[in-house]
């Protein structure tokens, strides 16, 4: 399985789940749900951090956070 952080450029791809972590809270209220669809925009120069599009919204996330989200394979 893989976690946000794995995947390219405008690449889209459908939530699984949130691992816990203290930080799983914070992602949940962020919209990072299962089932929803999540699409990667763009990475700043040095891949991080990154802008994803969630629900209509452009969010901008640390890939140590994307790696806490498990992606559908």
């Amino acid at each position: 399985m893989r976690n946000l952080s794995q995947i390219q450029l405008q690449e889209t791809s459908i939530i699984e789940d949130v691992i816990e972590h203290p930080l799983k809270t914070k992602l949940l209220e962020m919209g990072f749900r299962k089932g929803k669809t999540v699409k990667l925009i763009k990475t700043a120069p040095f891949g991080d951090p990154i802008i994803v599009e969630l629900s209509g919204y452009k969010l901008i996330i640390r890939k140590e956070e994307a790696k806490l989200i498990k992606l559908a394979s």
